[in-house]
């Protein structure tokens, strides 16, 4: 016959001796057996804040957070609980662990756990009972190959879609890579054609240059008529040359001195 796997009840932790200041302890007593679970977890808080060594107080949050269905957080404070120096609360605390393990189908963690159980007290007949049922329990039956066939065809089936979600996030990626590199010609062609504009009108504004009277001008001369006018033109700065000197011997030849007989 199973057993039941979560034993009700709480630790009345040092009620005799502490009882003016352990006030949290008896309404959080008070507010579990009434079934108000978090009332009883607020209460039982507020006294390990003042208390923090009673570690017992963890096993009672741990059975309130167990019957809220949240395992995880009873598993935590199941674990506080075993820092307790008493045999009894230990196991106690191995036992309930078991069970959050087995409400979440963690069987080996849950064998785990009623085996460590049955190390602090032997005699435990809930242990007992919940760890023969696992040990004794028949393995899952094989999945059929229908079974198994629509498993990999829902398999597939979320593979495509994932795949076909990458192509889409991938497409749109490059459709905004794409616009935003358009854009940014289309404002560097904006600039290139504001830019000419300002270059014409400045243009228009500023007056013709005079032309440079010593830039040389394209000749429309034929090479060897460029050579004969060269010709002429060193023939007639020879020429001017020789009649510079002439003149020069004119001038300084001195007059003719006549005899004045």
């Amino acid at each position: 016959m199973m057993s039941k796997f979560n034993r009700i009840g709480v630790f009345l932790v040092g009620l005799i001796f502490l009882a003016p200041n352990l006030r949290g302890q008896s309404t959080g007593e008070a507010a579990y057996e009434a079934q108000n679970y978090d009332e009883a977890i607020a209460n039982w808080e507020s006294v390990l804040e003042k208390y923090p060594d009673l570690k017992a107080l963890h096993y009672n949050i741990g059975n309130a957070q167990y019957e809220k269905q949240a395992y995880e957080k009873a598993r935590e404070h199941y674990e506080q609980a075993l820092r307790s120096q008493e045999i009894n609360e230990r196991a106690d605390s191995y036992y309930n662990l078991g069970n959050a393990y087995l409400a979440e189908n963690q069987a080996q963690k849950a064998i785990e756990m009623y085996k460590n159980a049955l190390k602090l007290r032997p005699d435990d007949p809930d242990a007992k009972a919940n760890l023969e049922m696992l040990l004794n329990m028949p393995p899952p039956p094989p999945q059929s190959q229908n079974q198994q066939g629509q498993d990999q065809q829902e398999n597939e089936q979320q593979e495509e879609q994932q795949q076909q979600s990458n192509a889409e996030d991938k497409q749109n990626e490059d459709q905004q890579q794409n616009d935003s590199q358009a854009e940014q010609n289309q404002d560097e062609q904006e600039q290139q054609q504001e830019q000419a504009g300002a270059d014409e009108r400045e243009s228009e504004e500023q007056p013709p240059q005079p032309q440079d009277a010593t830039q040389p001008q394209e000749s429309d001369l034929t090479e060897d008529q460029q050579l004969a006018a060269q010709q002429l033109l060193n023939a007639l700065r020879d020429r001017e040359i020789e009649n510079m000197k002439e003149m020069i011997r004119q001038q300084t030849k001195g007059p003719r001195l006549e005899k004045d007989w």
